[in-house]
């Protein structure tokens, strides 16, 4: 098959993945595709993603971040697309930089309620990469600028799985109702902020949700390992057992 996609590839046709996921990007999998099997650019849309998130355990930090922030099927659903497309897009930057732009490139679908829309369209598309100042000082690239705008709908049975999934992570976080009653307690753990909680929490979604980096992030903000280890476990029974506290850390992690 290798050499097939060769001769393709070789040929002028650019191989495109019709298949995003997490687990793709976390295994390496996407990485190896495009170094290994001439693979240089890759597909998402609803149903791809409805593939990916099912069954999969690869979401479940940021769904559980998502949940704990009181966050909406549909804004959840925008945040883990542009997750997962900024994502692959750094993967095929490489491919992107020798083929001058021609390759190397994320797909997602429009609205469809705006699909032949442009005028639509066009003031609700979002920039997911930052601007990259051209060489020698000079005006930025805006060729390098990937716009799109993240698909704010979903089929009522997506809607309900991913609202689903989203009431399961709530569950786990917050347990019964009667748990919830605690009042709000922002007094410092172990000399740790919310604020310091909140800013490190945040950090880790740079790093794919890795929740072994928590202790490193921790460290770049002045929190030994042994305060953050305690104050790690504090704020999240707080945040758990506080409807309050949840609150101010949804408003904290927003504002990071």
């Amino acid at each position: 098959m290798s050499d097939t996609l060769a001769t393709l590839s070789q040929a002028g046709v650019s191989i495109w993945l019709d298949d995003l996921s997490r687990e793709r990007l976390v295994s390496g999998s996407l990485a190896g595709l495009a170094a290994r099997d001439h693979v240089v650019g890759v597909t998402t849309n609803p149903s791809i993603f409805a593939k990916a998130i099912s069954g999969s355990s690869a979401y479940d930090a940021q769904l559980r971040d998502l949940a704990t922030r009181g966050v909406d099927a549909r804004e959840a659903l925008r945040a883990l697309t542009t997750f997962d497309v900024r994502w692959a897009c750094d993967v095929l930057r490489p491919v992107y930089d020798a083929t001058g732009g021609v390759d190397g490139r994320v797909s997602i679908e429009v609205d469809p309620r705006l699909a032949y829309d442009t005028a639509a369209n066009t003031p609700a598309m979002s920039v997911l990469l930052h601007e990259l100042p051209a060489a020698n000082g000079g005006p930025p690239n805006y060729a390098v600028r990937v716009r799109f705008r993240i698909v704010p709908w979903i089929d009522p049975q997506r809607r309900m799985a991913l609202q689903a999934a989203l009431a399961a992570q709530q569950q786990a976080a917050y347990g019964t109702p009667g748990a919830m009653a605690a009042g709000p307690n922002l007094a410092p753990i172990a000399e740790v902020t919310l604020e310091q909680f909140t800013a490190v929490s945040k950090g880790v979604a740079a790093f794919g949700y890795d929740q072994a980096r928590l202790p490193e992030i921790a460290a770049s903000h002045g929190i030994p390992a042994a305060a953050w280890e305690t104050a790690s476990s504090g704020w999240n029974d707080r945040i758990k057992a506080s409807p309050a506290v949840a609150q101010r850390f949804n408003q904290l992690y927003r504002q990071a």
